[in-house]
């Protein structure tokens, strides 16, 4: 249920259709929940290792980006004002992003032999992901042309 938000902020952000910004009375975002119930009824074809395999792939890919972001403000925004700050400078940064990274990394060497029907579970992982970045691009550009004109 906490992943219904998602489609619900980037529907209000202009990312995707209006249509998943719908709530219930009670705050709930229908349209969302929909669709996030029929793409998890989707997966139920899948063992679990492969939805395991997938999650890896995908939240590690997220958490690795986030540590990714972390350095890059450190270098071109040092003087951000930030409610936490991690202490060490660009070597702080670095090394509280290093060993998650490189444990998230072996994961998926570790997970390499798992299939998605005829594909590699960490190929298809990696279409679902690249596909992610191609809609948001996709839509980002639908939004600046909308509020452009």
């Amino acid at each position: 249920m906490s992943y219904t938000r998602l489609p619900y902020a980037m529907a209000e952000d202009g990312l995707l259709p209006k249509v998943f910004t719908r709530r219930l009375s009670n705050g709930a975002p229908w349209v969302s929940i929909l669709v996030c119930a029929s793409a998890w009824a989707l997966a139920l074809n899948f063992t679990f290792e492969r939805l395991i395999t997938m999650d890896l792939v995908l939240y590690g890919l997220s958490l690795i980006l986030e540590f990714v972001a972390l350095i890059v403000l450190r270098i071109r925004e040092p003087h951000l004002p930030r409610p936490f700050k991690v202490p060490g400078g660009m070597l702080g940064a670095i090394a509280v992003g290093l060993g998650p990274t490189l444990l998230i990394l072996y994961a998926i060497y570790a997970a390499r032999d798992e299939k998605v029907g005829v594909m590699p579970a960490l190929l298809f992982a990696t279409i679902v992901a690249a596909g992610g970045a191609i809609l948001y691009l996709i839509a980002r550009a639908a939004a600046f042309a909308r509020s452009s004109s």
